[in-house]
């Protein structure tokens, strides 16, 4: 995560696509450790810090 945000100002263009690479690049080295009987789930939010305050929630459900 630091080598992809070090030197980057939020840019509402690119921070989707920002986000989706992040994600891409952590589950790929999660899975690389090979933990057996797990799914694996990244999320990334990127925003602009100014000010105001962010909620986020989430859940997930699945039949095994």
């Amino acid at each position: 995560v630091n080598r992809n945000l070090k030197d980057k100002k939020y840019d509402h263009a690119t921070a989707k696509q920002l986000a989706e690479s992040l994600a891409d690049q952590i589950k790929t080295a999660v899975k690389a450790l090979n933990i057996p009987s797990y799914k694996i789930v990244v999320q990334t939010v990127i925003g602009e810090i100014s000010g105001q305050g962010v909620r986020v929630a989430s859940k997930c459900l699945w039949d095994d």
